[in-house]
């Protein structure tokens, strides 16, 4: 159902997926319908984006989420267009800054994951490992891995960050992957595919861009627990919500995801050490026992 426009304000459009985003599946059950001029919503909306969201002018009327038949994907069944997608992640969201402490905070869990990479990845041309951060933020975790010496391109979608990332930490960086961006070794994906409206599509882009063996680094929220906890009185606005968490991934859906996007699971002895076999064992039993979605995987042959 659509409201009428406002004689002042666009209407803020939203495209409506009709498969499952992870596995393309055409099946999916509703979960949850919910009026988007609902206290619960327009709250969270208003608080969150600190009402520079104009609620008023959306060009639907409800929040549904849907359940994949297949791979048991929970996702939204409608989401921004193009340009309110640019609003929302340039204008509308709160851009994170770091002070001295924060960024110090921020530094030892970048540093955890950076420290891995040569425990799980060899170069296969000359010293530099290749690596790529997809939704690179601040850039914090690149410049760390450009720090140990490793080849590192920066994608993110805001322009005023990739030029922060150029000026101020002489990254690599642009809102588009180039021509040239191919055989990466190691890529490093933290709190993106969440965001996406064509998660499987990206990764699928990603694949083609990595060496065969290459790593895949992915972290997003854990939404194993989320279904049952999916109603208007229970809901984790962290694990997905209208505009922005739009896909929520449990392990079925994520291993469902990545197998078609040409990955498999990062097993021990893809590992280059014993300490980088024994975190590929220990996130994959994590994995197995919680149904936790985010873990490393590994490109499979053509």
């Amino acid at each position: 159902m659509v409201t009428a426009p406002s004689a002042k304000t666009p209407m803020i459009q939203f495209v409506e997926r009709k498969a499952c985003p992870a596995c393309a599946c055409t099946k999916a059950t509703e979960l949850l319908q919910m009026p988007l001029a609902s206290n619960d919503i327009t709250e969270r909306i208003a608080c969150w984006y600190e009402s520079r969201v104009p609620q008023n002018s959306f060009e639907i009327n409800s929040y549904v989420v849907l359940e994949c038949q297949a791979c048991s994907l929970l996702y939204t069944r409608y989401h921004l267009n193009d340009d309110a997608m640019q609003e929302l992640y340039v204008h509308w969201i709160k851009h994170s800054t770091f002070d001295e402490a924060a960024e110090t905070r921020a530094l030892a869990l970048v540093r955890r994951s950076v420290n891995l990479i040569r425990h799980l990845v060899k170069p296969t041309s000359g010293p530099h490992i290749r690596v790529l951060d997809f939704g690179a933020g601040l850039g914090l975790w690149a410049q760390e891995a450009m720090s140990r010496g490793e080849q590192v391109r920066a994608i993110e979608l805001s322009a005023s960050r990739v030029k922060q990332m150029i000026e101020d930490r002489g990254l690599d960086a642009s809102q588009v992957l180039r021509a040239d961006d191919v055989d990466f070794d190691f890529v490093y994906m933290s709190q993106v595919l969440e965001h996406l409206p064509n998660p499987l599509s990206i990764l699928r882009e990603i694949s083609t861009r990595c060496r065969n063996g290459a790593m895949l680094l992915v972290g997003v929220p854990n939404g194993s627990r989320t279904r049952r906890n999916l109603s208007p009185a229970q809901l984790n606005w962290n694990e997905i919500d209208p505009l922005e968490h739009i896909n929520c991934f449990n392990a079925q859906s994520m291993s469902a995801m990545t197998r078609r996007a040409g990955f498999r699971a990062a097993m021990p002895h893809d590992a280059q050490s014993l300490y980088g076999a024994g975190v590929l064992t220990t996130l994959w039993a994590y994995s197995y026992l919680t149904g936790a979605p985010g873990r490393f995987f590994v490109k499979a042959d053509a």
